[in-house]
Order: C-alpha cells, then sequence, then structure tokens
C-alpha cells in the first residue's frame, strides 16, 4: 500500500481554540502559543503525525480577523468576471505589502492547499455576521469542511443555534469537541466524520483511529504498571526501631515517610510522562484534589478519616500516625496491652499479619511501615491522578484538579495489604487494573 500524507487545515475565528485543539490532537502541550488575547497565531505552523506508513500533517492558521472586509474584496473581484476559486487563489498569492489582509491571506494560502478544513468553533460564542462571512468564503475555497464545536464540555449553550447556522451554509458534518476536557470517543468520532469526507484517505486515517486506541490502551496499562510498583516500594518500605528510644524512633518515622512521600512523587512524575505532560509545566505539589484533599499529609489522623478509613486512636498518636508501629498495641507496653485487652481484641488474623512484629516487641523492638490505610490512600490519590490525565486535553492551561478518591481508598485495602505482606508489583497490577477498569468511563473506555 502506498504511503499518503493527509494535509489538513485548521483554521476559524481569532480565540476560539485552533492552537488548543492542534495541542490535543498532537498530544503536545507546548506546541504554537495560547493567549487570550487576539491574534496569538500569526503564521501557519505544523504538527506532523505519523500514521504506520502514512502521514498527518495538520496546520495551525491565523484567524481570520476580519472577515467580512475579505469577503467584500472577493466579490468585487467576482464582479470583474473571474470566479471565486480564482480570486480567493489570487488573493493567497499576493504578499503582506500588496494587500491589507495579510493574515487573512496566509491563512487561505493554507487553505487552498490542503485536503480537508477543520473550521473551530467556540460554542460558547453568539453566531454573528462576521461568523457567516468566514463560513461563505471557506465554503466558496472548494475544500470539504468539518465543522468542530470546540468547549462542549464546558457548555453546549450555543450548540443548537450553530448546528442550524452550518446547515444553512451547507455544512453537516459536524464535530463536538473539546479541547481542555479529553474525550477517546470525541477524537474517534472526529476522525471518523473527517472520514466521510475524504474516501481517498480512508487508509491514513484507519490507522490513525487504530493508533488511538492502541495508545490509550497502553497508557492505561503503564500506569497501572507505574502504581503497582509504587504499592510493592511502599509495602517494602520498613524500619526497625528501639520502643524506648523516642527520639530515634520518631526519626524513623520521619524518614519512612519521606521515602513515601518521594516515591509518590516519583509516581507521579511517570504517570505524567505516560500521557505527555510536561512536568516543568506543572507544580506537582499544587496537585489539587476536591476541597483540596491532595494536599492534605496521607499520614494525617483526620485525613485517613475522612476518607472512611478507619484507625484506632493509639495508631493516630505521635510518630506512630500513619504507620503500623502501634496498630496492635497502641504503644502500651506488651503486659499492659494484654491485661487491658488491646491484643485479644484484635483477633487472630491480626496475629498473622503482626506476629512478627509481637515477636520484636517482646525483645524490646518494633518494625515500623506504612499502616494499610495510608498506604490505600495514596494508591487512590494515584488512581485519581491517572483517572484526570486520562480527561485532560493537552490544549488546558489550568492546573491539574483531581476529583475525589474517598470512593476508591477503602476498595484498595486488600491491594495494600497484599503490598505489605510483601506481593510483587506484577501480581499486583491485576488488582488494580481491575479497580482502574472499574472507572473506565473516566479514561476513555480502557480496561
Amino acid at each position: 500500500m502506498d504511503s499518503q500524507t493527509l494535509k489538513i487545515a485548521v483554521v476559524g475565528h481569532t480565540n476560539v481554540g485552533k492552537t488548543s485543539l492542534m495541542r490535543t490532537l498532537a498530544r503536545d502541550g507546548s506546541f504554537g502559543d495560547v493567549a487570550s488575547s487576539p491574534g496569538t497565531t500569526r503564521r501557519v505552523e505544523a504538527a506532523r503525525l505519523s500514521a504506520g506508513g502514512h502521514e498527518l500533517v495538520f496546520f495551525d492558521t491565523p484567524g481570520l480577523e476580519d472577515s467580512s472586509g475579505v469577503l467584500a474584496h472577493l466579490k468585487a473581484q467576482i464582479d470583474t468576471g473571474i470566479d471565486w476559486i480564482e480570486a480567493i487563489a489570487a488573493l493567497a498569492r499576493q504578499t503582506p505589502a500588496q494587500t491589507t489582509f495579510a493574515q487573512e491571506g496566509k491563512a487561505l494560502r493554507q487553505v487552498v492547499g490542503s485536503d480537508l478544513l477543520l473550521y473551530v468553533i467556540d460554542v460558547r460564542d453568539n453566531v454573528r455576521a462576521k461568523h457567516r462571512d468566514e463560513l461563505e468564503i471557506l465554503m466558496r475555497c472548494g475544500r470539504p469542511i468539518l465543522a468542530v464545536l470546540n468547549f462542549v464540555a464546558q457548555s453546549r449553550a450555543g450548540e443548537e443555534s450553530w448546528r442550524e447556522t452550518l446547515a444553512r451554509t451547507n455544512i453537516h458534518a459536524i464535530a463536538p469537541f473539546d479541547t481542555f476536557v479529553y474525550s477517546e470517543a470525541g477524537e474517534l468520532s472526529l476522525y471518523e466524520k473527517a472520514r466521510t469526507l475524504l474516501d481517498a484517505f480512508s487508509p491514513v486515517i484507519n490507522q490513525r483511529l487504530s493508533d488511538i486506541r492502541a495508545a490509550r490502551l497502553s497508557q492505561v496499562r503503564a500506569g497501572a504498571v507505574s502504581i503497582s510498583q509504587l504499592a510493592a516500594k511502599l509495602g517494602g518500605l520498613e524500619e526497625k526501631v528501639d520502643l524506648d528510644d523516642t527520639l530515634g524512633r520518631d526519626m524513623k518515622a520521619d524518614a519512612l515517610k519521606k521515602s513515601a512521600h518521594q516515591a509518590e512523587a516519583k509516581c507521579k512524575n511517570k504517570l505524567l510522562k505516560t500521557f505527555g505532560f510536561d512536568q516543568a509545566l506543572l507544580d506537582l505539589e499544587a496537585l489539587e484534589m476536591e476541597a483540596g484533599l491532595w494536599e492534605v499529609d496521607p499520614f494525617d489522623a483526620q485525613t485517613l478519616a475522612d476518607f472512611g478509613l478507619n484507625t484506632t486512636a493509639a495508631a493516630a498518636t505521635g510518630a506512630a500516625v500513619g504507620l503500623g508501629i502501634d496498630l496492635l498495641v497502641g504503644g502500651l507496653t506488651l503486659g499492659a496491652a494484654a491485661a487491658t485487652g488491646a491484643i485479644v481484641g484484635t483477633g487472630l488474623d491480626a496475629f498473622r499479619r503482626y506476629g512478627r512484629d509481637i515477636q520484636d516487641r517482646l525483645a524490646g523492638r518494633a518494625s515500623l511501615k506504612l499502616s494499610e490505610q495510608t498506604l490505600a490512600l495514596i494508591l487512590a490519590r494515584q488512581i485519581a491522578l491517572l483517572q484526570a490525565l486520562s480527561a485532560r486535553g493537552h490544549g488546558a492551561q489550568s492546573k491539574i484538579a483531581l476529583t475525589s478518591a474517598k470512593d476508591l481508598a477503602e476498595p484498595l485495602l486488600p491491594a495494600a495489604r497484599k503490598a505489605l505482606k510483601g506481593q510483587s508489583s506484577a501480581a499486583l497490577v491485576d488488582d488494580l487494573r481491575v479497580l482502574i477498569s472499574g472507572r473506565k468511563a473516566a479514561i476513555g473506555g480502557a480496561s
């Protein structure tokens, strides 16, 4: 099969999200310049995507700032006896010194040299005369047009009026999209609708569709592996402490907490890299969760309680907050704990889990590890981050905001328990993928 190159011009008015669309489709958050001021894109810029032996080239074009003036100019040329295609081509060939429509000329030059036009619309804008003039110009260019209704995840209030306007212009290929809130289904639909307009380019579009599905599945799998490796790493953290050395115990507890925080930060960086987000553009310590829950310390007793993770009052005191050192005997001596029933009340399962700790305690030592609750909360936050990255378009400029992980923390307790018992990261992958696939609606349908 011969290779094909599909050229796609991204066109429309200023500040409708053309560059943001390019960033999202190309998975490149650094492409072009994005600003709230009009006319940010002053030249044509290309983004090349390989699709097997084929290539898609997207061209980001300057905004059509004076569509009414351009339309009047073209109509004047039509009055001289030439047709629309010739008039548009003549304008596109002119140098900036020869015309007052320098930016529009750059855009039209790319339009006439492309196979498909993506006409980007901000559905939050009202339909105005300038938009109708843009559409008339583009319809006269002799190129198939796919209208992209941008920012539909934020507002769909103006969608009906835009659809009516497009229909009156005889544009019926329409793709709802959002460059900030990513949807795999939305991107696949965009390409499928482009395919209906471009029979000759079906091979390149089909390959791109296949690549998108495979890439998303690979990303979610890689995320599950990174999180399972984090679970195994955290489960293996351990410090031996002398019970009579309070200062030493506190220092080792702080060291263990620091190691846990570093391991979590490393996993965050892996997830960002997996989904193609530039770590330098994100303040990792400012990642937000609902009600600020990301920023709170997972070793904080109240945080654990807020996530529905039960912990004893004794385990939430001093250096033992979020750690496993005192979960069994609450900081009491072995004799005092037995006398008060603290050991008896834990049951046989607790002895199986903490039997070594009890033996160490008889010798005046204890094994300091993460508590199951704290480990479960850290894993829940990473899965919430995975979900957020899966639903984030590369055109987004805001900080990553995570939804609450409360519904995930308790179901992760079994996985945390296995990690603390020394289960390998490879064995934890399936457990985590089951939980991730349960949230597949938020992460592109991957399982």
